[in-house]
Parts: C-alpha cells; structure tokens; sequence
C-alpha cells in the first residue's frame, strides 16, 4: 500500500469516525486489508516522535534515546493496548464461541486508540520546548486511549464475534484487567520500582 498525504488524511478521517463510534466505519475498516499496515503505523509514528522529543529535552541529546527512562514508559503503553486487543478477541473467540477474527479486531479498535495516543505528542513536544513534565499528561492520556477502545470495542466485538450482552461485557473486563496486567508486569521487569500505570 502506498501511503501519500490524501491517503493519510483519509485514514485519519477514518479513525475519528471510529472515535465517535460510527459502526458502518468499525466493520469497512474491519475488512480493509490495508488498514492493518495503517493500524501499525498509527501507533509507531507518535511513539518514534516522543521518543525522539522527549530524548532532546535532555542536554545528552541522541544519546538517550535508548535510556530505560524515556523508552519504556513510551513503549509500555503501546504494547499493554496492543495486548489488550488481542487479549479480547482471543477470549471471545476460546471462550465465548466468537466468530470474529483477530487481525479484524485489531484493525477496528487499533485505530481510535492510535488517534488518541497519538495526543501524547502535545505533552513531550512541551517537554521539549518548556521542559513541561510530559509523562504525568501522557499517563492520563494512555489511559483515555484504554478506555474509549473498550468502549468502541462495546459497539464493534457483538458485530464481529456476536457476543451476547453478558458475555460482551466480561471480555471488556478481561480486556481492561489486562491492560494493567501487562502494563504492571512490564513497569516491574524492565523499569523496577519507578514505572507509574496511573
């Protein structure tokens, strides 16, 4: 897939319709095959970019870009949604007898928490340009990106796995506990004791 700045726009269009719980948009990108290269690049993209501000808000410049402390807590996030996910659909699939398909799920609910994340770039482009503490704003943020995917999962997962209300809602709680989980064990292995969820 080639990707050129109307393209870009339109995906981005795309992923705020998603936003705003546009359900005839859930199941398009759904089924769009490119969407899954989009869903990967929409959460690298402002990943890389923070990384790189918050890296040259430091007096060491390039050179700590791979420090623990301004890595892992971008990454972290990314991952613990990502893992969310596919946690869900896993779920649905193994013990709900859903029909749907992961790599469909992913692509429907990695773009408005993509779109969201990507917010983060405010917080450490300030860093960058005031020294503004970025990682508390982007905290609150990860967690905004985490909770409106559960919601868009609430309106996408009974389209794609036709999940009943009751078993719907115990895959959001599975998926929601696993965000924190992930986060959790990841802080404690790769940023002991200084590694903040909420």
């Amino acid at each position: 897939m080639q990707i050129n700045k109307d393209s870009l726009i339109s995906e981005v269009k795309d992923a705020i319709k998603i936003i705003r719980l546009d359900k005839p948009k859930m199941t398009e990108i759904s089924k769009k095959s490119s969407a899954t290269k989009m869903a990967v690049i929409f959460l690298v993209v402002p990943f890389v970019v923070n990384l790189i501000f918050a890296t040259l808000s430091f007096p060491s410049g390039f050179g700590a870009m791979f420090s623990g402390f301004f890595l892992w807590p971008i990454f972290i996030p990314v991952v613990s949604i990502v893992a969310m996910i596919f946690c869900m659909s896993i779920v649905a699939k193994k013990f709900f007898k859903g029909t749907g398909n992961d790599i469909e799920v992913f692509r429907t609910l990695s773009y408005p928490a993509a779109a969201i994340l990507a917010l983060d770039m405010v917080p450490f482009l300030l860093m960058l340009l005031i020294g503004f503490n970025a990682y508390s704003l982007a905290n609150l943020i990860n967690i905004c990106a985490m909770a409106w995917t559960l919601v868009v999962g609430y309106y996408f997962l009974p389209e794609s796995h036709k999940l009943n209300q009751q078993n719907l809602i115990i895959v959001l709680v599975i998926g929601g506990i696993t965000y924190f989980i992930i986060g959790y064990l990841l802080g404690a292995i790769l940023m002991p004791g200084t590694y903040r969820i909420i």
